[in-house]
């Protein structure tokens, strides 16, 4: 049976698609990674349905018959001025269909509809649990623009007695500083605060690759919000602000999916420069661990992912008792390259 490939542009409502994508999704996450339970059916729903607003997103399927064989998708965010020029891309084929080109064909695809959109450079990664992928990747012509690494800690090997210790340690700091909770979206009065405390993320590593500073607005906070909401996922924010000032310096955020219910995903850890070396990042992540023992007994181990360069995160994470999962590698391609001479119909 010859392969079919369908564009999507934004939000996908069939519900056979759905059902088709799902258990394509699950299929690719199993190769990857054995150790992920399968995600649900009303999540993907969701992530095919209500793509974020600040997105322009470009999807499209590989069909054989009925079943999902091949996806690959173009994000390319509106509301980031800084970085106009890029493009997002992630390509997954199952396993019995690889090397027929299929990844080729789609590739091309997005390499002609960011070129179009004036995106001159596309970025996707890969993962070492996949080494196709980083073969498919250096075939194309791309290079490696970031090395990261993903880690996993699970809840039983955690110090518990060292989380304690930071705890206190920033406890002695109370005087200057105050560690305060968010769960769920930002209040409304607090995202012009927000908006700066997020630029802390400007100072992690991004290697060689061709990104600017991102420049976040409220509609990117509310649409990351909205995204979470229809996903059902769960944030938890842990913050600290200076009390002389009112100035928000750190955080660190976790995500709880219910498609996951026993791995818990870290997000951002961020502390601005001039206040780095104190303990906070320390207080902020042994805060989180604490809480997340006492309230979620469900979780059973935490992953994060950071760039190899990022030294002091990596550290934390270290004497936290985190071990390395895999690595990743962000790879970059001009646009046109990528394209080559396939138009589109």
């Amino acid at each position: 049976m010859s392969l079919d490939v369908q564009r999507f542009d934004r939000a996908i409502t069939d519900p056979a698609i759905h059902q088709a994508f799902n258990r394509f999704d699950n299929l690719v996450r199993a190769d990857e990674d054995p150790t992920f339970p399968a995600r649900r059916l009303d999540e993907t729903a969701a992530i095919l349905s209500e793509p974020p607003s600040h997105i322009d997103r470009s999807r499209w399927l590989v069909f054989d018959g009925a079943a999902v064989v091949g996806a690959t998708q173009l994000d390319r965010d509106r509301e980031d001025a800084a970085n106009l020029h890029v493009g997002w891309c992630e390509v997954d084929v199952i396993p019995e269909f690889r090397r027929r080109g299929i990844g080729r064909r789609l590739t091309e695809r997005v390499g002609v509809a960011a070129a179009d959109s004036g995106r001159t450079v596309v970025m996707a990664e890969t993962s070492s649990l996949v080494p196709a992928g980083e073969a498919f990747a250096v075939a194309l012509g791309a290079e490696p623009g970031l090395a990261a690494e993903t880690s996993e800690l699970r809840i039983d090997a955690i110090d518990l007695p060292l989380m304690e210790v930071w705890i206190e340690q920033g406890r002695l700091k109370e005087d200057r500083f105050r560690l305060f909770w968010v769960d769920g979206p930002w209040p409304e009065a607090l995202r012009p605060e927000v908006l700066s405390l997020t630029r802390v993320m400007n100072d992690a590593p991004l290697g060689d690759l061709d990104v600017n500073d991102q420049q976040l607005t409220v509609a990117t906070l509310i649409s990351f919000e909205d995204e979470l909401r229809s996903r059902r996922i769960d944030r938890m924010t842990a913050v600290v602000e200076q009390r002389a000032t009112g100035r928000l310096v750190g955080f660190t955020q976790v995500f709880i999916n219910p498609s996951f219910p026993d791995l818990l995903q870290q997000g951002d850890t961020g502390v601005f420069p001039e206040f780095r070396g104190t303990g906070l990042g320390k207080w902020l992540k042994a805060a989180m661990v604490r809480r997340i023992t006492g309230e979620r007994p469900e979780i059973m181990r935490i992953r994060t992912e950071n760039a190899t360069a990022n030294a002091p995160m990596l550290a934390i994470n270290h004497a936290m008792g985190f071990t390395l999962h895999h690595t990743n590698t962000v790879w970059q391609i001009a646009s046109q390259q990528l394209a080559r001479t396939w138009r589109s119909d």
